[in-house]
C-alpha cells in the first residue's frame, strides 16, 4: 500500500509540473502575440505561483510525520 501512495503521490507531481509548463507556455504565446495580452500574463503569473507551490511546498508537506 506504500509504494501504491508513493507512486501515487511522484504522479501527481508530475501531472501538476506538465500543467505548468503548459500554462507558461501558453500564457507567453498569448502575451506576445497580443491575442489576448491580459489573460497571457495571468497564465503566465499563475504558472509561475503554481510551479513555486508544487517546487517547494508540497514536498515539504509530503515530508510532514504526524
Amino acid at each position: 500500500m506504500n509504494a501504491v501512495t508513493l507512486s501515487l503521490d511522484s504522479a501527481a507531481l508530475d501531472i501538476g509540473k506538465a500543467a505548468v509548463v503548459f500554462l507558461v507556455i501558453a500564457g507567453v504565446i498569448l502575451w506576445f502575440t497580443r491575442v489576448n495580452r491580459r489573460l497571457g500574463k495571468e497564465l503566465v503569473t499563475g504558472g509561475v505561483f503554481i510551479g513555486l507551490f508544487i517546487e517547494f511546498v508540497v514536498p515539504l508537506l509530503m515530508n510532514i510525520h504526524y
